[in-house]
């Protein structure tokens, strides 16, 4: 699926249970803002391959940033 705002997102796995499990693969442009509502409980596993990102909580915003092959942190 493709939003306006440029973000492009693939189901990679689904799971009904009574926990459901959802991955997706998200490509989102630079300076893109995305948001995502989701109901409170809600847990987000984010892993950032390429770039960085900021992603929380409105106003509780973290910066995720990926590994370089080295394995240190880009800032």
């Amino acid at each position: 699926m493709t939003s306006e705002s440029g973000l492009v997102a693939r189901l990679v796995l689904a799971e009904g249970r009574s926990h459901r499990t959802e991955i997706y693969d998200v490509r989102v442009l630079a300076g893109t803002p995305y948001t995502s509502l989701h109901p409170p409980g809600t847990e987000e596993l984010v892993y950032c391959t390429e770039g960085s990102l900021e992603a929380g909580p409105e106003g509780r915003e973290v910066n995720c940033l990926r590994a370089t092959p080295s394995g240190s942190r880009v800032t």
